[in-house]
């Protein structure tokens, strides 16, 4: 099979949803919604320490700003369920489509493969392509996919709103950003090609456990045992080396960027205090902040780690994309009908043919044929 080559995972992947393009948008407002609705917490609990507890203990008044925030806070609750449902199953049926639409389109298009396809790639390695990377597409968009819609909008929400509350301690919480962006380009490659390479060892694997129980009868009459259960072998340990290989990756990114998230605490714990104590900031305003940046850093992390299964989930797209760039063979069927549409030009002849079986049973002797263009025998 081809080697696909793609420069832009994502262009790849956004190839794939364009026919939803109107359903994804609508997942993008909903899990958008549900990232301004996590804002208002940190901000109630500000109002709670600086404006609401002060005022109850000096007993004047603060108790109708209290109920305000209270049921607030419980009308917006129930409206983040209600926006997490629908956003979560409307990202359920995309991914079933989508599979569905892969599955179909890898399967009609494997009707119209030459043998040549047939002989070059072993039963394992297609039925991977058409069942496992589709169904890893499918968990992607499921799953991993309006998660990372969600904390991509709301790292952003977060940052516009910590420099606008205070840049200068903003500044110093954010200072190793770009570094988290330096930690996705590193792991980006080493994780989407060691992943392609295990996904072509199990696909191996897979296709040497077909073969040898569908040619049990051949293997054990040519003693071959020994022959198929060391290329089983050899396939799997492949294939294990390249899962840890990927593991390894995607966990050495996760250990990145949590020492990165240390150093911007620490950074916002030492400056925030500076500025509670020369008076520029107030303690409820500190804690809101301070919640605001908690909120930031596994935002950040939660990126890189579904930017990490977008990068095993590209591979995928890759070999899917592979096996739907296979050229058909010269001969178009039209798949309604399941007739041939041959192109013929002049006559076939036979002269003289003859054939036997095993130099002894005559079934065809000195037969001259001549068949027109577009005739049928």
């Amino acid at each position: 099979m081809r080697t696909y080559k793609e420069s832009n995972g994502l262009r790849s992947f956004s190839q794939l949803i364009r026919p939803w393009s109107g359903q994804v948008t609508f997942i993008v407002i909903l899990v958008g919604l549900l990232a301004l609705a996590d804002m208002v917490l940190p901000w109630a609990l500000s109002l709670l320490v600086d404006d609401v507890f002060p005022a109850l203990s000096a007993r004047e008044g603060g108790w109708e700003l209290l109920w305000i925030i209270l049921l607030s806070l419980c009308a917006i609750y129930v409206l983040r369920n209600v926006f997490f449902f629908i956003s979560r199953m409307i990202s359920v049926g995309i991914s079933e489509q989508v599979c569905f639409n892969l599955r179909q389109r890898l399967f009609n298009h494997m009707q119209q493969l030459g043998m040549s396809f047939y002989k070059s790639n072993r039963p394992g390695q297609v039925s991977s392509r058409v069942m496992d990377d589709t169904f890893r597409i499918q968990t992607f968009i499921q799953d991993k996919l309006p998660t990372l819609l969600r904390y991509i909008i709301e790292f952003q929400i977060l940052l516009i709103i910590l420099y606008v509350v205070n840049w200068k301690l903003a500044l110093a919480s954010t200072v190793v950003l770009p570094l988290h962006l330096w930690t996705y380009k590193k792991f980006y490659l080493p994780i989407r090609d060691s992943h392609h390479r295990a996904q072509e060892h199990l696909a191996q694997a897979h296709g040497n456990l077909i073969e040898t129980i569908l040619g049990a009868q051949v293997v054990k009459g040519f003693s071959a045992e020994h022959r198929e259960s060391e290329s089983f072998l050899q396939s799997i340990r492949a294939g294990r080396e390249d899962q840890i290989k990927t593991q390894r990756f995607q966990f050495a990114q996760k250990v990145v960027a949590d020492l990165l998230v240390g150093v911007g605490t620490v950074l916002l714990l030492g400056y925030g205090a500076w500025e509670v104590y020369v008076g520029s900031m107030s303690i409820g305003m500190f804690l809101m902040f301070f919640w605001y940046v908690r909120m930031l850093y596994p935002a950040v992390l939660e990126i890189i780690s579904g930017t990490g299964h977008f990068s095993r989930t590209s591979a995928s797209v890759d070999r899917v994309l592979e096996m739907l760039d296979e050229p058909v063979d010269e001969i178009a069927y039209d798949m309604r009908s399941n007739k041939q549409a041959l192109q013929l030009v002049g006559p076939i002849e036979f002269h003289g043919v003859s054939f036997s079986y095993e130099g002894e049973f005559e079934i065809l002797q000195n037969i001259d044929i001549h068949i027109d263009a577009g005739e049928h025998l």
